[in-house]
């Protein structure tokens, strides 16, 4: 997750984030409770909003705090995404994610990231090109029915290998529009050439030596 990719209002909302858990610690118990809540979440903007965090001392397991703090988890990917009503999301971000989506489901996946948004709300992304393996080219050996199979994409290190210029076309496609606030390179092929698949053999320098990117969409 990449903090200076963030909108003003993300930065917001990750600032009060970060203070919430640190406020786990103290319990509304706490002599000091009052003045926290008082002092400190005003500051945040939190109490004006309604954003008032819930007491999390006493939670002793991940389902304590989902259930506490109304939090719904889903992990089916784009089966979940489906479930989610449209407009309903300020924020979404990833750090190292959307590299390992399907490259089949990333476009739907996108537009579904897209159908939830808030017309005000934004996706923060930092997308790691790099291969799993070595941090190169590695994935880029393999042609894409080889790497495409189950065998390569149940594995822990499947990427989709979509390049820089390609995902961000993806994004456009989606209905985004689309700011890229950093982007990562190597000053040379961290793989050689003739190592690629053939079908990665002709993607230019520039593009092949962008080994991640920060971007917003909106």
């Amino acid at each position: 997750f990449c903090h200076n990719s963030l909108s003003r209002g993300a930065k917001r909302w990750m600032r009060i984030l970060r203070f919430m858990t640190r406020s786990c610690k103290v319990s509304r118990h706490d002599p000091n409770y009052s003045q926290i809540s008082t002092q400190n979440w005003s500051d945040w903007g939190v109490v004006d909003k309604g954003l008032l965090p819930p007491d999390m001392s006493g939670c002793t397991t991940i389902q304590d705090i989902l259930s506490i703090c109304n939090v719904t988890y889903l992990t089916e990917g784009l089966t979940s995404l489906i479930q989610i009503e449209s407009d309903s999301v300020d924020l979404v971000f990833s750090q190292a994610v959307l590299e390992h989506i399907r490259g089949e489901e990333f476009l739907e996946t996108m537009k579904q990231c897209h159908r939830i948004l808030r017309p005000e709300g934004v996706c923060s992304h930092r997308v790691d090109l790099k291969d799993h393996l070595g941090g190169a080219l590695n994935n880029l050996r393999f042609s894409t029915h080889r790497w495409e199979s189950e065998f390569f994409a149940s594995s822990g290190f499947y990427t989709n290998r979509i390049q820089y210029s390609q995902m961000l076309q993806l994004f456009s496609d989606a209905g985004f529009a689309v700011e890229v606030t950093d982007i990562r390179r190597w000053e040379n092929l961290p793989t050689p050439r003739n190592k690629l698949a053939q079908e990665f053999r002709e993607i230019p320098d520039d593009e092949l030596c962008i080994s991640g990117f920060d971007v917003l969409l909106h």
